[in-house]
């Protein structure tokens, strides 16, 4: 991989960096033990922390099959506690489609529901997903998102034991109970609070702004990856909504104002766009924000393709004349 954390850690004058390996214990001291792994799309990582009193599983946000949730039940039995996400958190669906986004929100209970039956942890901490979407292009999600007091009750209608803790509360689960009904209230004042006047404001970028940060966009990438390839990714399109203005984009021809909008990839801000081109992690971010729409006469996957590109980058990887891998 690209090392980055390790750098930074070396800046911050670390004593010792240990990498952890995929399914490698590794021992802190005589009681800890850690294990981790990578899911196997290589798009995210789970923990495993193990004393001679307890074990925890924090799975954190990652999407496992049942095959990889078995093998890891069968490496790490009698699961203590297990920390998991329970809502959505990238985009979910247009702002018209309140099924599909619901539907979203459903895929997590049952995900909640197949990863208890699996590992069967003792206890369960929902986490992970204590967010609201602040901009006002992804405020819409907050109204069909998991709420935890849902949560809380859905878990409990499954058999499974859930403890539910406040942001600066402690539990032992060793020895004490918590009162999780207690910390459902402070939430419930918390949710209360979302308000979409608060929300974060869109900055229009200018156009001379978004043409320079295009072309250093296409700079970058074919230096660092095959220009044959590149060259020939097919454009995508975009509606730069808070310019009502239609745009097409190549790495061959760069970014271009078009006129028919017949066939649109992605709606979304100038400011959006130009935060795609100028960081590595600029596409992913958007995925994860969710601050877009998917116009139904387009093709997303275009846009993709461009988002695979930075993707690869800004993992320390390229994309080869031969192959992606």
């Amino acid at each position: 991989m690209d090392e980055k954390v390790k750098k930074f850690c070396k800046k911050l004058k670390f004593k010792k960096i240990i990498e952890l390996k995929n399914w490698n214990p590794i021992k802190i001291n005589n009681q800890l033990e850690l294990t981790l792994s990578k899911v196997s799309n290589d798009t995210d990582s789970w923990l495993h922390i193990k004393s001679d009193d307890f074990s925890i599983l924090n799975l954190n946000d990652c999407v496992l099959s049942k095959k990889e949730l078995r093998l890891i039940e069968k490496k790490f039995t009698n699961t203590t506690i297990l920390l998991t996400q329970f809502s959505f958190a990238s985009w979910a669906g247009n702002k018209n489609n309140s099924t599909k986004i619901k539907d979203a929100a459903k895929k997590y209970l049952k995900r909640l529901k197949v990863i208890s039956e699996t590992v069967r942890p003792k206890h369960i901490i929902p986490f992970a997903s204590y967010i609201w979407f602040c901009s006002k292009e992804n405020y819409y999600f907050n109204e069909y998102s998991n709420k935890i007091d849902k949560i809380y009750q859905y878990l409990k209608d499954i058999k499974s034991s859930p403890t539910v803790l406040y942001p600066g509360e402690t539990w032992s689960f060793l020895d004490e109970k918590h009162d999780s009904l207690k910390s459902l209230e402070r939430y419930k004042k918390d949710y209360k609070e979302i308000n979409v006047n608060n929300t974060i404001k869109v900055k229009e970028i200018k156009m001379k702004d978004l043409y320079d940060s295009a072309n250093k966009f296409i700079d970058r990438s074919l230096r660092l990856n095959s220009e044959f390839r590149l060259r020939r990714y097919k454009p995508f399109r975009i509606h730069i909504n808070d310019y009502d203005l239609l745009f097409e984009f190549s790495f061959n021809k760069g970014l271009n104002k078009i006129y028919d909008g017949s066939k649109i990839d992605i709606s979304f801000s100038s400011q959006n766009l130009k935060y795609c081109f100028d960081y590595m992690w600029g596409f992913d971010t958007i995925l994860v924000a969710g601050t877009y729409q998917k116009p139904s006469s387009g093709d997303f996957q275009r846009f993709l393709e461009y988002q695979w590109v930075a993707n690869r980058n800004n993992t320390g990887k390229k994309i080869k004349l031969i192959n992606l891998w």
